[in-house]
């Protein structure tokens, strides 16, 4: 008895199931409905080893690839426009209204506050900046209320901050209270200190703010756009889209698994051909002598 497998046909070997895969491409449908941001070389890639594991050699099955494919794109894209869309909202500047509202600050301070205030990094340069210069700042507050002459050999061990700020890139054998002079042009110690902080007040306005409370400001420009990252998504419109191309993708392979099984269960055994009936040689004697007795 011979089984004959009365299922698809096609090439059977990898060159040849790889050609047929290609089939669908050359209607030129891969090249349809792509975005010029989707690379269609990938996407034709992709189909192709589809096509190989399911063994999708017939229009059909590579139409029902073809649905899967769609599904697959349609929530890649649904992902990557939200992505676009939270990283939009992310680096919007729009929020140093709501921010200052927030914070208790002046409204007219909205309009002058730096990018970097708003950034989601709370290690951002000018936000770590804004900390050493608030520490200049309080050192020169400190070291104006408590100088005397004997403070000042212990100023680079007492206010590094302050130090470093003064004297800069300067090198050698440098003296604090003569740089300070040089900058701030007053009589003595404790007005050159006040002219530096008021610089600096003047200079770095925003990085001051931001080192008044830097916690609670970071709090507050996450808390905001966490809240408007959310309000630009539709959670529910996009749970629903993401389960209706899962649904469609999952149907597709259960369409090709029920192809699968009804092609094997249409396999048949067939029977071999009836051949005619050759007489043996034994047989063949019997019959001559039948006719010599006959004719005798």
């Amino acid at each position: 008895m011979k089984k004959f497998y009365q299922g698809q046909t096609g090439p059977k070997t990898v060159s040849g199931k790889k050609a047929v895969s290609k089939n669908a491409q050359k209607t030129g449908i891969f090249t349809q409905g792509y975005l010029p941001s989707e690379n269609v070389a990938q996407k034709q890639k992709e189909f192709e080893q589809l096509c190989q594991e399911w063994n999708a050699m017939s229009i059909s099955r590579q139409i029902i690839l073809r649905s899967i494919e769609q599904a697959s794109l349609g929530m890649e894209r649904m992902m990557r426009n939200e992505k676009l869309i939270l990283e939009g909202v992310q680096k919007s500047l729009d929020i140093a209204g709501e921010f200052c509202r927030a914070a208790d600050i002046d409204s007219i301070r909205a309009m002058s506050l730096p990018k970097w205030f708003f950034s989601d990094d709370d290690q951002d340069f000018h936000k770590q900046h804004a900390l050493y210069v608030d520490k200049v700042w309080r050192e020169a507050n400190l070291l104006k209320m408590d100088f005397t002459d004997s403070i000042i050999p212990k100023i680079a061990h007492l206010y590094p901050n302050l130090y470093q700020f003064v004297i800069g890139v300067k090198t050698g054998n440098v003296s604090f209270i003569n740089c300070l002079s040089e900058q701030c042009k007053q009589s003595t110690v404790s007005l050159n200190l006040g002219v530096l902080m008021n610089q600096i007040l003047e200079k770095y306005p925003n990085h001051m703010l931001w080192a008044s409370d830097p916690e609670r400001y970071q709090t507050l420009i996450n808390a905001i756009r966490a809240r408007r990252m959310n309000d630009a998504i539709d959670l529910e419109k996009s749970t629903r889209h993401a389960t209706s191309f899962q649904n469609r993708i999952f149907k597709g392979f259960q369409m090709l698994a029920l192809m699968d099984q009804h092609e094997k269960q249409n396999a048949i055994l067939v029977p071999p051909a009836s051949l005619p009936c050759i007489a043996s040689d034994d047989s063949q004697v019997e019959d001559q002598k039948e006719k010599e007795g006959t004719t005798k």
